[in-house]
């Protein structure tokens, strides 16, 4: 009877013990640890080290995103010791990201030997788009498109503001790679849409031929009825020492056969696109113009600026007021531009000079009570124009046109 008993009690101490489902350590096998529960697998969670950077932009190749997958959110009660962890609903969801493209603002400077910064070494960075560079910061690129000696109607071409084509045909004999098209002085065979014909572009700045800084935005290569070529000069019959003359030549890229480029082919210079996509325009111009100080020639100087405006296809822009001719062109044009438009003499102090760290003299002062550039910003103190500036010249130049900027709300 006993070992009846003991025999009935062990069968029903292991049924017991298959239904409770425990190991030998009372641990239940299928139900996992807390640690378990509460920690998403890594296929759920991403790893610390693939995080987003917050502080970087996303590459501007980034495409937009949309990933869709599960995510589980848990419940976790904590009563003493004891903690208990429930899981809730899993549901999908959609996440949909686009990405900011880290692209710079262009700002691009238009002008003559009064932006491309006369005198000034290249890579010196003394000339006033190197230095409101140097204010704006990476995110924005300044452009230098100042060209010495270049007469407005050449500024506006190189804009865009002017649309080109050729005023006669132009040939190519069978294996002749360049051709001489005309005086840079006298036009070189080029038109712009209201017949004026294209005269006073220093093509010599423009085609590369003296190293710029790579801020520069030069003319080539061109094309003309949509093929490729690069405009160049050479003085062959020409009296060197005669200032700015030179022909401007034509080269093409293959010239096995013989070929004529017809009058009326459109001319597309390498930069003239810039401005479809600029950001900000600083212009300051017409001192090659040989305009006088008359209210007409003042409204013929804010019509090209209009012009040049117009093209922009935006209201960021800011414009240099001629300083020439003792101040005569500031009220035209402050009436046409309004803020847009800055005077010199109405920026120019004892106190601004000091802060780029120059001590206005009592010269200096009375320059300016008459409407004149200080000595003391002048690129030549012995043979002073009262155009071309020194790099403290420059200096407040830019520093001029950043304040205004930020007067508009175009930057910080």
């Amino acid at each position: 009877m006993r070992k009846w008993l003991a025999l009935t009690l062990s069968v029903l101490l292991l049924f017991s013990l298959v239904a409770c489902g425990t190991t030998e350590g009372g641990e239940s096998s299928d139900v996992p640890t807390s640690s378990e529960s509460e920690l998403p697998t890594s296929s759920d969670t991403p790893d610390a080290s693939s995080e987003p950077d917050a502080s970087v932009e996303p590459d501007a190749s980034s495409e937009p995103s949309s990933t869709t997958g599960s995510t589980a959110t848990t419940t976790t009660t904590t009563t003493g010791r004891d903690t208990t962890t429930k899981p809730t609903k899993t549901t999908k969801t959609t996440t949909s990201t686009t990405a900011k493209p880290n692209v710079q603002k262009n700002i691009l400077c238009w002008g003559d030997s009064l932006t491309d910064g006369m005198g000034m070494e290249n890579y010196s960075g003394k000339k006033y788009p190197d230095a409101l560079q140097a204010l704006l910061g990476d995110e924005y690129k300044v452009w230098n498109g100042g060209y010495s000696g270049d007469k407005s109607v050449a500024i506006m071409s190189r804009q865009g503001a002017y649309k080109l084509t050729t005023k006669d045909a132009i040939t190519f004999k069978a294996g002749e790679k360049t051709v001489k098209l005309g005086l840079r002085k006298e036009g070189f065979g080029f038109v712009t849409d209201d017949g004026t014909v294209l005269t006073g572009m220093n093509v010599q700045i423009g085609s590369g031929e003296y190293k710029r800084s790579n801020n520069y935005l030069l003319i080539n290569p061109i094309t003309i009825g949509g093929e490729s070529y690069k405009l160049g000069t050479t003085f062959d019959g020409v009296d060197k020492a005669e200032d700015g003359a030179y022909y401007v030549t034509l080269t093409r890229e293959d010239a096995s056969a013989a070929k004529t480029i017809p009058a009326g082919s459109k001319v597309v210079l390498s930069n003239s696109h810039m401005s479809d996509d600029s950001y900000c325009e600083v212009i300051l111009m017409g001192a090659n113009d040989g305009l006088g100080t008359s209210e007409a020639d003042t409204n013929t100087l804010v019509a090209r600026y209009q012009k040049m405006i117009d093209h922009m296809g935006h209201d960021r822009y800011i414009v240099i007021i001629p300083y020439w001719g003792d101040g005569a062109h500031t009220e035209g044009f402050k009436k046409a531009f309004g803020d847009h438009a800055i005077c010199l003499f109405d920026e120019i102090n004892a106190d601004t000079m000091k802060s780029v760290g120059v001590t206005a003299t009592q010269s200096d002062l009375n320059m300016l009570a008459k409407k004149k550039i200080p000595i003391s910003l002048q690129y030549s103190k012995k043979a002073p124009d009262h155009l071309h500036l020194n790099e403290y010249g420059y200096k407040l130049l830019a520093k001029f046109i950043h304040e205004r900027g930020q007067k508009l709300g175009y930057w910080k």
